[in-house]
């Protein structure tokens, strides 16, 4: 008859953790590409706003960065201010108050979008680069 077989695997714990923090590395890398990404993206943007100096300017922001799935994150960067959207795509019609505007758009988040977009994979992968290497 035969003798068993044994086998012990050793580390299994430390192997686990290092998995662990692999994956809180790679969320922590994620949200910090999508928060960079979205200062690019407000800085194109503030850059093109109609008027330099003012409300509609200051407002332009990184509101939010959120996750919105495993290792998936949303920034949600633009004004603040109500009239934002106005100025950016235009109004035509009467407002709340019956005051009647022929307001062409003035865009400058979708042009300051489109400025950047081509730096987000650059971005992406010098970030990743810069994490892996730790």
């Amino acid at each position: 008859m035969a003798d068993g077989i044994s086998v012990v695997f050793e580390g299994l714990s430390a192997f686990r953790d290092a998995i662990d923090k692999m994956i809180v590395d790679a969320g922590v890398t994620a949200r910090r590409i999508v928060t960079d990404g979205g200062h690019l993206i407000e800085a194109a943007a503030k850059a093109r706003a109609p008027v330099q100096r003012g409300t509609l300017r200051r407002s332009i922001r990184v509101a939010e960065v959120t996750p919105i799935g495993a290792g998936a994150w949303l920034s949600r960067t633009g004004p603040t201010v109500i009239y934002g959207r106005r100025i950016e795509l235009g109004f035509k019609g009467a407002d709340s108050l019956g005051r009647v505007y022929h307001q062409a758009g003035r865009p400058y988040l979708a042009p300051g979008f489109d400025e950047v977009k081509g730096k987000l994979g650059a971005l992406a992968e010098a970030r990743w680069r810069e994490a892996l290497r730790s």
